[in-house]
């Protein structure tokens, strides 16, 4: 699940840059895209940095308008299920 896209462990999350966990989210259905956002949170078996590094390549995505309008959607997703999860 997600730690396929946002390999790490508590402390150590980054393995994949941005622009990499982007393209590989992209490749998902819509399903998955779920799964994987559920996944991140500790409820979904992930973590808080897990989390933060998905918001940090949302907010790459964002900041240099690379895939814009999917970026928003997979933030909109997020926060849906974070706070469902929480």
């Amino acid at each position: 699940m997600s730690n396929q896209l946002f390999c790490g462990t508590n402390s150590d999350v980054c393995v994949l840059a941005d622009a990499e966990a982007m393209n590989a989210l992209k490749e998902l259905g819509p399903s998955h895209v779920d799964a994987e956002l559920r996944g991140l949170a500790p409820a979904g078996g992930g973590s808080v940095p897990l989390m933060a590094r998905f918001l940090r390549m949302i907010t790459w995505a964002l900041s240099t308008c690379r895939d814009f309008e999917l970026a928003h959607a997979y933030l909109a997703l997020f926060l849906k299920v974070s706070w469902l999860l929480h």
